[in-house]
């Protein structure tokens, strides 16, 4: 019988002992010395490398914990800096305030994950992202992540899982996001440089230097980041204003922040509930700032609304696009633009408990009934005894108390009142005597209420 050479399978044994010290090695080498309460030590403080090229203290090992303004740590506004050694608790550890978006937050040096694996493999490994944005994944390989997304890095992991093992679960998460500078300049009420740890977004670092002055604009900020020759424009209005899916990003180290002064602007004049200067961003539309002006006022002739341009009068119509919302008739604003929507004269209006709200043509020959008439008469439930003229500007207003059923009756002791242009006639509900809503949709401000107690 011949003889088996064993030559093949000493190799195959050597090969195994070699695999086991050099991994020995690599983990002495990444993270097996200092072990934490967490069984992954030395990853809590970012430093090295990465605090030379993102920290800019020059290797020294630190945690940039934020403090409110006022209570020192002058290492940055609102910054306070924890040599290595001296944190203490992982309690000094920044936690998340609110969950990480997979798809918006971009991994960046100093972001610490775990894969945890359960199936045939129960396991968890911890791997840090390195200066040179790459992260070496135990069990998995060598994987290039700076700049992706947590979703993007999870579809890799997904692809490379797929191909190296069987009926095998796992799950990548963010344990410790990095650390990251941000110089913040321009028009707001604290600039210079700051840090932050834990994923930050745009809005909220702005926040933190103070806000924006009343120069600067809030829908032009300007954020410069790394290797982008032109900056990505910011709307902060959009943001505070709650617009669904405003894009308020997360920030990314050396990103800067630049609030410059507002140059964009148009006019709302005329019959608006808010008039004045508003700043437009590009490509802002007619409709988004009638909506940000509250809308016309109730003695706009929307008829006769127009856009001044250029010494040009651009006919709107206001009526079809502010309250049927049809957008048809929306346009693209241009810097210098003066929306204006002038006031209808000979007109009376008629608001409250009617069956249709609104202004009526004025006619000398009109009594009180027939205007109300003309608005198709009273609810059931309006207060027919507290009948209101509201007549003149908010600053001298002249109240008339009518008992509208006696008008109706025809007592001939009581006197019909006259109607003139311009005045409001009020039919309030028989349980709600508030008029707030009414008296904004006049003159923007006080309150109908308040006039009619006086």
């Amino acid at each position: 019988m011949r003889k088996h050479d064993c030559s093949c399978c000493k190799a195959l044994h050597l090969s195994a002992i070699a695999f086991c010290v050099f991994s020995l090695i690599l983990f002495l080498s990444v993270g097996g010395n200092a072990q934490d309460d967490s069984g992954f030590g030395g990853y809590d403080t970012y430093g090295g490398d990465y605090g030379a090229d993102y920290g800019g203290y020059g290797g020294q090992d630190v945690i940039y914990v934020p403090v409110p303004s006022g209570t020192g740590g002058q290492q940055g506004q609102g910054t306070v800096v924890i040599p290595q050694g001296q944190e203490g608790q992982r309690g000094n550890v920044p936690a998340l305030d609110q969950p990480l978006i997979p798809e918006e937050y971009v991994l960046s040096p100093g972001d610490t994950c775990s894969l945890q694996f359960w199936g045939r493999l129960n396991t968890t490994n911890k791997f840090r992202i390195t200066a040179d944005g790459t992260a070496f994944v135990p069990e998995i390989g060598i994987f290039k992540v700076a700049g992706k997304t947590l979703s993007e890095f999870r579809a890799e992991i997904d692809d490379r899982i797929a191909v190296t093992y069987i009926n095998v679960e796992h799950y990548l998460q963010v344990t410790t996001p990095h650390t990251l500078k941000v110089k913040i300049y321009g028009l707001v009420d604290k600039p210079g440089w700051y840090h932050f740890a834990g994923p930050t977004r745009v809005s909220e670092a702005i926040e933190k230097a103070g806000g924006i002055a009343p120069q600067g604009t809030v829908k032009n900020v300007n954020i410069v980041r790394r290797g982008s020759d032109l900056p990505t424009k910011f709307d902060l209005f959009r943001v505070r204003s709650g617009v669904k899916h405003a894009p308020d990003p997360y920030l990314q180290p050396g990103d800067m922040i630049y609030v410059p002064v507002i140059t964009k602007r148009v006019e709302v004049a005329g019959e608006f509930i808010h008039k004045g200067m508003f700043e437009i961003s590009d490509g802002e539309t007619l409709y988004e700032i009638v909506k940000e002006a509250d809308g016309p006022a109730l003695f706009a002739d929307l008829d006769k609304a127009h856009i001044k341009r250029n010494g040009a009068e651009i006919p709107i119509k206001l009526k079809e696009l502010y309250f049927d919302q049809n957008m048809a008739y929306d346009m693209e604003l241009e810097i210098g633009d003066k929306i204006f929507v002038p006031k209808r004269l000979n007109t009376v209006y008629v608001v409250g408990a009617v069956m249709r709200p609104g202004p009526v043509d004025y006619d000398p020959s009109f009594t009180l009934i027939d205007y109300i008439g003309k608005a198709r008469g009273p609810h059931r439930e309006a207060a027919l005894q507290a009948a209101t003229i509201v007549r003149g500007p908010p600053d001298n207003v002249e109240k008339i108390r009518v008992d509208y059923r006696r008008l109706l009756r025809g007592d001939p002791l009581y006197e019909n009142p006259q109607i003139e242009p311009g005045d409001i006639i009020v039919i309030p509900a028989e349980n709600n005597m508030n008029f707030n809503d009414i008296y904004k949709a006049i003159y923007g401000s006080a309150s109908v209420f308040d006039i009619l107690r006086k």
